[in-house]
């Protein structure tokens, strides 16, 4: 039975932003994070500011977000490894 190859491709809610978004949410690859992670960000923040968002997507905006600064603190960021050796 052959697949439909339609099924395959995504249907975004909000496709303005959130392939950049999931780019960046599915990437581990630490050289790789940060290009995708500022692509995703810089998509965000351009959509919030065209003022054509609706409620729910600036919802959704600020929760992508905020999960994007997860990213940048949890695998990119190592402020708290600077500040214990401040400690030390």
């Amino acid at each position: 039975m052959p697949t439909d190859p339609l099924r395959s491709i995504p249907r975004w809610k909000f496709p303005k932003w959130q392939p950049q978004f999931q780019d960046a949410m599915l990437e581990f690859d630490p050289r790789k994070l940060p290009s995708l992670v500022g692509a995703a960000t810089t998509a965000i923040f351009a959509r919030q500011q065209s003022q054509e968002a609706d409620s729910e997507e600036l919802r959704a905006l600020a929760n992508a977000l905020r999960s994007l600064r997860t990213i940048q603190t949890k695998r990119l960021d190592r402020r708290g490894d600077r500040q214990q050796e401040r400690c030390a």
